[in-house]
């Protein structure tokens, strides 16, 4: 891979950047946001590398992933997860945290947006360390379907519309990939196997992309389920 080095170093900290998330702020170029050990989020120039402003502050603890959920009505959202398993909403344009946190019973390791053009009202999903799956409506902040318990350590997940249903697919540490309704909890089916994945949508029709351990990714339509 080749042109600038998005790191902590060059910007001086040396701290360890776990998650990164590319952001739409108004009225400015594209930035990279970057969740970070030390607690704080950090924007980056992602044409120099320089580091953009003041870093977001109010988690307190490591900050393990980060992501944007978009709004193209009202303005991005960034959303991100802890250690300690608190999720903060961002206001992507001024910076500030948006209402109370998110609370789960443990360490976030996994966060995963749905815009409005899948969802009803954009949604992001966060998976914990205990294998379960919360959904929050990132504009009201209030609880967006039943907390799924998979009974398993999440590798990937992505959201994804089940006809108008919102649907979760996700990938485990036993290497199969599985569906859930998030409105009733209900499990759709098991999907394929493999370890990662990726959605997205191509005429009204969703497609997954899934990564295996011997190196191959095969695509699919999600009607597999």
């Amino acid at each position: 891979m080749t042109g600038i080095q998005l790191s902590r170093e060059q910007a001086g900290s040396g701290k360890t950047i776990l998650g990164v998330s590319p952001v739409d702020i108004s009225g400015q170029p594209t930035r990279i946001i970057g969740a970070a050990q030390d607690g704080l989020l950090y924007l980056f120039d992602p044409w120099t590398g320089a580091e953009v402003g003041d870093p977001l502050r109010g988690h307190g603890t490591t900050i393990n992933v980060v992501t944007v959920v978009r709004r193209p009505r009202s303005g991005d959202v960034v959303v991100s997860g802890d250690e300690m398993g608190v999720v903060r909403r961002w206001d992507s344009h001024v910076g500030d945290w948006v209402g109370d946190p998110f609370r789960a019973e443990e360490e976030i390791i996994s966060l995963c947006p749905a815009s409005e053009a899948i969802a009803n009202s954009p949604v992001v999903a966060a998976a914990d360390a205990a294998g379960d799956v919360h959904f929050w409506d990132v504009t009201t902040g209030e609880k967006a379907g039943r907390t799924l318990s998979t009974g398993h350590s999440v590798r990937d997940m992505a959201l994804v519309a089940l006809g108008a249903r919102l649907g979760v697919v996700i990938s485990d540490d036993d290497g199969v990939i599985r569906c859930w309704d998030t409105h009733t909890g209900d499990f759709c089916g098991t999907v394929a196997e493999g370890t990662s994945l990726a959605a997205t949508s191509v005429n009204g029709e969703t497609l997954l992309a899934i990564g295996s351990d011997d190196g191959q990714i095969s695509l699919g339509a999600l009607s597999w389920v």
